[in-house]
Formats: C-alpha cells, sequence, structure tokens
C-alpha cells in the first residue's frame, strides 16, 4: 500500500508544478499587454507552461537526493536509431496533416486544424519552431514519459502504466477530439520510450513530428492537400498508415535486437 500512495503522490507533485504554471499562464493573459502578446504569438505560452517549471523539477530532484537525467530516464541511444525514429516522426506527420484536411474530419472535427493554424498564425516561425517543435515535445517527455511514466512503472503493469501516462498527458491537449488523438500518440510515445529505456527516442520522434508538420504547412502543404479530393486524401492515409505500422514494428524488433546485444557484450 505505501508504494502505491507514494505513486500517486509524486503523480500529483508532478502535475501540481504544471498546474501551477498553467495557472499563471492564465493570470498573465487577463493582463491586456500579456494577452495581446501572446495572441501575436502564440508560440510564446508554451514558454511559460513548458520552459519554467522545468528548473522546478530539476530543483526537486535534486532536493531527492536523485539525478535528474536518472530520474526522467534520459539515456543515449545510437544515431542510427535516432534516424529511424525520426522517419516514424515524419510519417506521423503525413498521417496527421492528411487526417485533418479530410472534409468529413474537418466539419465533424475542426479542433484539430484549428489547433494547428493557432501555433502557425503567429507572427515569428522561428519561434514557434522553439517552443511548439523544441521546448514543447522535450517537456511533455520529461514530464509524462519521464517523471510520470517511471512512478507508474514502479508499481503497476507495464500496459496500464503506458495507457494511464497517455491518459494524462491527453488531458493538456485542450478539446475532446484532440485528447482523445492525444491518447493514441501519448501511448506511441509511451511504447517508443519503454522499448528503449530513454526519453531520447520519444523526443526525437515527437520533435521530429511536430517541426516536420510545422515546415510543412509553411511551405504550404495545407493548401495543397486542400484541393485534394477525399478519395486522394484517404488513400495517401491509407498508404502511409501501413508504412508507420511497419516502421513501429520495425522499431520494437530493433529495440529487442539492441537488448540482446547489450546482454552478450555485458556476458
Amino acid at each position: 500500500m505505501k508504494k502505491y500512495l507514494l505513486m500517486i503522490g509524486n503523480v500529483i507533485l508532478y502535475l501540481g508544478i504544471l498546474f501551477l504554471f498553467v495557472k499563471l499562464l492564465e493570470q498573465l493573459q487577463s493582463q491586456e499587454y500579456f494577452f495581446n502578446m501572446f495572441m501575436n504569438n502564440p508560440s510564446l505560452n508554451l514558454i511559460v507552461i513548458n520552459a519554467l517549471p522545468i528548473p522546478i523539477y530539476f530543483i526537486l530532484t535534486k532536493w531527492k537526493r536523485q539525478s535528474f537525467l536518472q530520474a526522467c530516464q534520459c539515456n543515449k541511444i545510437s544515431f542510427s536509431n535516432m534516424g529511424y525514429l525520426i522517419l516514424a516522426g515524419i510519417s506521423m506527420t503525413i498521417f496527421s496533416i492528411s487526417l485533418v484536411h479530410i472534409d468529413f474530419v474537418q466539419q465533424r472535427f475542426p479542433e484539430f486544424l484549428n489547433m494547428l493554424t493557432f501555433f502557425h498564425n503567429g507572427k515569428s516561425f522561428l519561434l514557434l519552431i522553439l517552443c511548439v517543435t523544441i521546448i514543447g515535445p522535450v517537456f511533455e517527455e520529461i514530464l509524462f514519459r519521464g517523471f510520470i511514466f517511471n512512478e507508474f512503472k514502479k508499481c503497476l503493469p507495464i500496459g496500464i502504466a503506458i495507457f494511464l501516462q497517455a491518459a494524462l498527458y491527453a488531458y493538456f491537449m485542450g478539446e475532446l477530439p484532440v485528447q482523445l488523438y492525444s491518447v493514441i500518440s501519448g501511448v506511441l510515445f509511451g511504447l517508443i520510450c519503454y522499448w528503449y529505456k530513454s526519453i531520447v527516442a520519444s523526443i526525437t520522434v515527437q520533435i521530429a513530428n511536430t517541426m516536420s508538420m510545422f515546415t510543412l504547412l509553411e511551405l504550404g502543404a495545407g493548401s495543397m492537400l486542400g484541393g485534394l479530393s477525399t478519395g486522394t486524401l484517404v488513400t495517401i492515409l491509407i498508404v502511409d498508415g501501413l508504412l508507420l505500422g511497419c516502421i513501429i514494428i520495425f522499431l520494437y524488433r530493433r529495440s529487442i535486437k539492441d537488448i540482446n546485444l547489450k546482454g552478450a557484450v555485458m556476458s
């Protein structure tokens, strides 16, 4: 019982820190000057809720006499694995932007495209790249696949741990349709982190995903996809979905191979 209470307490603590900065952002947005600043550059929201909490988590791990990198399972991965993980992230981008431009999805679930447009319409594309495609993914992986996932793994079956961290991750993703989609991506990020024993793996996938997505939108991919027929978009979705599935299976098998190689070297 004690270990479960400790797990729950730590998860509440980690999420409580995030909630404090969410409330700070709400207070700042209530001031006209900051409201206009955040509206002109929506990416700045992520500096408040994603960048500022990181030093607090660092101090917390030091107070617990833990290594920050070990506490969030930030271990090295090979450059070859990083390349395959980048491919997975780009494949996720093709799947996502094809999905959100299908007429049915746009009409029934406009929240997806609205969220992309909200960040993409900021005045600074470089700020978007820094905040949305680097700071955001790094923070999310540190918190959800790092600290929180590690807490769940100590006490729960791995399947339940992966689902719970994904559900908590999705909770902070805005409206319900986006949250449901985020559960799926959160499970995928959790699996990759678990397979490779490192948040560097899931960080790589998420950065590749978000950076390629907003780069393609900046280059006009949204307009191009908007001009395609529903049948063409569905075909792209199916082909890329199959490709993404193959990449995920390949990543899993490669992670098993790496573990076996490490075991052979150690023996």
